[in-house]
């Protein structure tokens, strides 16, 4: 199976990232190694404030720590499974971890 890696940006209440939450999910349990990358306001999602997401699914949760600082949260907010990493750190996913990369802006 692949690995599949989801950037996912918008709010964790909007219609797209709902989509790209409910497609993360569907590929995982058809069995592909999916990682979530969340950026910006999907940051949010990661909190204990966020919409309850399940992190231990996944094959990781990288969340953008400045993302995550400008929205007034660090790490110690963010829930179990969940890690944070920089810009950077989510390159080296996409170009050495992934053989797939969907986003959801």
């Amino acid at each position: 199976m692949k690995r599949i890696a989801v950037l996912v940006c918008s709010s964790p209440t909007s219609e797209g990232a709902r989509r790209a939450f409910a497609l993360a999910s569907d590929l995982t349990e058809q069995g592909h190694r999916v990682t979530l990358a969340l950026l910006e306001d999907a940051t949010l999602a990661a909190t204990a404030a966020g919409l309850g997401l399940s992190a231990e699914k996944y094959e990781r949760v990288l969340v953008i720590t400045g993302d995550l600082r400008l929205r007034g949260f660090d790490e110690a907010s963010l829930i179990p499974g969940c890690a944070s990493g920089t810009y950077g750190d989510l390159v080296a996913m996409i170009m050495e971890g992934s053989d797939q990369v969907l986003g959801a802006f």
